[in-house]
């Protein structure tokens, strides 16, 4: 029985240590430095990451994660998105089907830098066969997303 205790005692700090580890390493310390985002890119993808800025702006108001700025020279940083579709053919089918599809493939990139043009952060996220409109979220959201939770912690917009 007191092995037990033990064990759980034992489980439950190393848990809690290896949380909070998990937790601190989450947050950028110099993404957390950024406040103002000028957004770069004449594509869709740049469109809808700079509407969900202003939206979580809007929410959160002064605890938002990122303000968009208007100019580069305004900005702590730059957020450079662009996208790109691949189209491949996938041929064959059951049996003797030898018929052949295009399978269409969208990836949307993010790259912030300094003024200095140093790399901050950078990732891509991809929507395959356009299965973003199954899904909750289009691949610029999840940019985005991903973005926030390295700056400040949230995945929604928000500074915790």
């Amino acid at each position: 029985m007191r092995m037990a205790i033990l064990a759980l005692g034992i489980f439950t700090s190393v848990s809690g240590v290896a949380a909070s580890r998990h937790h601190k390493e989450k947050v950028n310390p110099a993404l957390s430095a950024i406040h103002k985002v000028y957004v770069k890119g004449n594509n869709e993808a740049a469109v809808n990451v700079r509407q969900e800025m202003v939206r979580a702006a809007g929410k959160y108001g002064s605890d938002a994660c990122l303000a968009i700025a208007g100019s580069e020279k305004a900005a702590d940083a730059v957020l450079e998105v662009g996208e790109q579709e691949h189209q491949s053919t996938v041929s064959g089918g059951l049996g003797s089907d030898t018929s052949s599809s295009t399978v269409s493939t969208m990836i949307v990139s993010g790259t912030l830098t300094d003024h200095q043009g140093s790399l901050l952060w950078a990732d891509s996220e991809r929507d395959e066969a356009g299965l973003a409109v199954l899904r909750y979220r289009k691949p610029e959201q999840n940019l985005l997303r991903a973005l926030y939770q390295k700056a400040c912690g949230s995945k929604n917009g928000d500074r915790k």
